[in-house]
Formats: structure tokens, sequence, C-alpha cells
């Protein structure tokens, strides 16, 4: 599963993290960001990705 947030909101990567979410890569991010949501550059430049279970990129 992966869940997109403000890479500012610091609250919601932790509560991400402490349910078994882990961040992915920054270029990870933004190819994951490309594929499966609709977004700005400018938002897609602010946000994050976390995967459960850990994404390895393979």
């Amino acid at each position: 599963m992966l869940v997109g947030t403000w890479a500012a909101a610091d609250w919601a990567i932790r509560f991400y993290e402490r349910h078994g979410f882990r961040l992915v890569s920054p270029e990870r991010k933004t190819e994951l960001l490309r594929t499966y949501w609709t977004i700005p550059d400018r938002q897609i430049e602010a946000s994050v990705v976390l995967a459960n279970p850990p994404f390895d990129g393979a």
C-alpha cells in the first residue's frame, strides 16, 4: 500500500511510520506520484510517499 502526504506534515509521517509504513527514496517517490496520482509538479516536490510493506524498488 502506498500513501502520499505533504513532506511538512511531520505528524502524518510519524503516524504512518508507527503503523509500519516507510518513506520511499526521493527518486522513487517522484516516479510513484507521477504513476499513481494526478498532481502538479509543485505538489510532487512538496510531497513524500510511504509504503507498507516497505518498498524496495524492485
